[in-house]
């Protein structure tokens, strides 16, 4: 009986080793198909949110998701994610068309406007005084809104690779002097223009384009105009570096929040702090593509309630 105890015994020993080895590679067979199969699934599905996470406006036409196998409802998936880029690509590209054509189109009536009124103003000596404040006021809103329209084809020509920067050699100096007189022309506070005592840092020349490089560095200006208080000046500043050649914008106002900094150059975009009816929100864009564009960089520094610094960086 004992012999045949320990034999029985010995028996279901080896049974259960069996059955734990059987069981055991089931599990492991188990577990590595599952494993292959979510991996299979999420993979394209890592893709996906990977390509979706870098997409831009400008990448719509090329960002297309490549995947190569995977189930039918991923790649189903897939084929419906490039068709939806597809057709936003398109409808990007409509938009930029159309606020291109509208933007040219009305540039010329609106100038056609400004011009007859300023003449109205200039030559209405038979208007009273209420009169020409109305003409006077009509006429900086059609100023301001051709501003705004040079502001958007700008934007357009540059979205479609079509803006026209020249560079060539620019004494900044002088370029200073030009903006620094055209803007006292309509600001009503200083504007303290600070060149670099050394003569050869005044003479600084840098790679730009001489008519884009005015049109920043008034933007800027008046920028700085919109957000200063009072009567606290504006300082236009020349500095030189060892491979570029810096102009600093600097302003008294009310400044930028630190954690919107990185936004204030992005398009339609104006700090939680502005006033109303300050402006569009294009100015800083349209400022960081056209010295982009030149070569160069922007930058900003800013305080709350102290004021802002923006510098333009130029390749000497």
């Amino acid at each position: 009986m004992a012999q045949r105890a320990s034999s029985n015994l010995q028996a279901l020993n080896n049974y259960l080793v069996l059955m734990i080895m059987v069981w055991g590679s089931c599990l492991a067979i188990t577990l590595l198909s599952v494993s292959w199969v979510v991996r299979r699934v999420v993979q394209p599905l890592d893709q996906l949110n990977a390509a979706s996470s870098e997409l831009t406006a400008d990448t719509l036409a090329t960002a297309k998701l490549q995947l190569g196998e995977g189930p039918i409802e991923v790649m189903q998936l897939s084929r419906t994610y490039n068709d939806l880029l597809e057709r936003l690509a398109q409808s990007w590209s409509q938009q930029r068309q159309f606020v291109s054509a509208v933007s040219h189109e009305l540039r010329t009536p609106l100038t056609i406007v400004q011009g007859y009124l300023h003449r109205t103003i200039k030559r209405g000596d038979n208007l009273n005084a209420n009169q020409v404040k109305e003409l006077q006021t009509a006429e900086e809103e059609s100023i301001r809104m051709r501003r705004l329209l040079d502001d958007l084809l700008d934007l357009s020509r540059g979205d479609s690779g079509r803006l026209a920067i020249t560079k060539e050699p620019v004494r900044l100096a002088d370029q200073l002097e030009q903006v620094a007189d055209l803007a006292r022309n309509t600001l009503s506070r200083p504007l303290l223009l600070e060149l670099p005592e050394d003569p050869t840092a005044r003479d600084a020349v840098a790679q730009a384009d001489p008519a884009r490089l005015r049109q920043v560095l008034l933007d800027l200006i008046e920028n700085a105009d919109k957000y200063s208080p009072g009567e606290a000046a504006i300082r236009l500043v020349l500095r030189q570096s060892d491979s570029a050649v810096l102009i600093d914008v600097i302003d008294q106002g009310i400044g930028i929040p630190e954690t919107e900094l990185n936004k204030v150059f992005e398009r339609f975009q104006r700090g939680s702090n502005a006033p109303l009816k300050t402006g569009s929100g294009l100015g800083l864009s349209v400022v960081k593509l056209l010295v982009e564009g030149m070569g160069g960089s922007i930058e900003v520094h800013s305080r709350l309630g102290e004021g802002s610094c923006f510098t333009v960086v130029l390749p000497s």
